[in-house]
């Protein structure tokens, strides 16, 4: 059974997950053109990836509005995320 500390510890878990959660599923309908991205251990951009068309070149505004987007220090360092439902973690 659950001690009160824990289970206060898993609603707050749940709470900041869904909060990047939404955070993430808002800033992949900004940016039609993000298919995912990675970060690496320090939570920095490991890699971006996007669907382009002639013309258009990912440039800095794209990986600044990937940064500040979503509260990172509370994200888990080395996460994949996918445009898709299916997240890789």
């Amino acid at each position: 059974m659950k001690t009160s500390q824990d289970r206060q510890q898993q609603i707050r878990r749940e709470r900041v997950e869904a909060l990047i959660d939404g955070r993430i599923a808002a800033l992949f309908g900004r940016l039609p053109m993000l298919c995912g991205f990675a970060l690496e251990a320090d939570l920095q951009l490991a890699e971006v990836s996007v669907h382009s068309w002639p013309g258009y070149i990912a440039g800095e505004d794209l990986y600044d509005e990937i940064m500040t987007a979503t509260p990172w220090s509370c994200c888990a360092a080395g996460r994949s995320r996918a445009r898709s439902s299916d997240r890789v973690d």
